[in-house]
């Protein structure tokens, strides 16, 4: 039989690692980045190599996170002004101001349990209005709460109220005004900006405050939260949309008065 002949590798030709470890691949075991799997799921290791590695992944990740946020945010219609609105940054600016307390404290409330308990009926209720005069950081303030159910796979639409009315009305000749008012009926979430018009001395039309009762009426029915910026009491609210529209509004969600300094002049 003939014998097979066995040769040591030279010593020139020995591949000499760094880290015996990860032989230099800055990765322990088979799963990594490139392959497809998440940045949690790979071992990385110890060495310089890997903690670079595993930086340098990190990172890619945080870039690919916030163009799935921008996408997300775009397609529910955040304007770009208030995407990057957190309310961590919002307590920054508001904090020393006596007259946002309780809406920060609210909005925090919401964030991390989706409800809120209204001060007045004592009641859980998974909707918030703020309400005051403009420039008190409203918009600024709820924006966050919309964000963080976006952020955790709810659908979610931001909504300029006299913007969305136009809307609807100017589909009525073509058919896609249905489509407009169900999109925002029946999204995870909604956030009704600039809800009432604070100059207006009389009721909006009827067509109009049908409009807006057939949103508040579906989402009150069926529990979705709504998230509410008025400059509105509900004395004026009610005036102008009507009471039933308010009622169902006053039930489904906890207001809290919005004061203090304002924002745009500083």
């Amino acid at each position: 039989m003939q014998k097979t002949s066995t040769q040591s590798i030279p010593a020139s030709r020995k591949t000499t690692y760094q880290c015996v470890s990860c032989q230099d691949t800055g990765y322990l075991g088979w799963k990594t980045p490139h392959a497809g799997y998440p940045v949690k799921e790979c071992a990385f290791c110890e060495c310089e190599k890997g903690q670079k590695t595993l930086d340098y992944w990190k990172l890619q990740s945080i870039k690919t996170q916030q163009k799935q946020l921008d996408s997300i945010f775009s397609n529910a219609g955040i304007p770009a002004h208030f995407r990057g609105f957190t309310i961590e940054s919002m307590v920054e600016r508001c904090a020393k101001d006596p007259g946002k307390k309780e809406a920060i404290a609210t909005v925090k409330s919401f964030i991390e349990n989706g409800y809120v308990e209204d001060s007045m009926s004592k009641r859980y209720k998974n909707g918030l209005v703020l309400s005051g005069d403009f420039g008190r950081g409203k918009t600024g303030l709820l924006t966050p709460a919309l964000r963080s159910m976006l952020e955790s796979g709810k659908s979610g639409l931001w909504i300029e109220t006299y913007d969305f009315i136009s809307e609807i009305q100017s589909g009525y000749e073509d058919g896609s005004s249905l489509k407009r008012l169900e999109a925002a009926q029946r999204a995870d979430v909604i956030l009704l900006d600039d809800f009432g018009d604070k100059s207006r001395t009389n009721a909006e039309s009827d067509d109009r405050r049908r409009i807006i009762y057939q949103l508040i009426n579906y989402r009150h029915n069926n529990g979705l939260p709504m998230l509410i910026t008025s400059n509105l009491t509900a004395a004026e609210m009610s005036m102008q949309f009507g009471q039933r529209t308010v009622e169902r509004i006053i039930e489904s969600c906890a207001w809290v008065k919005v004061g203090g300094d304002n924002l745009r002049l500083f």
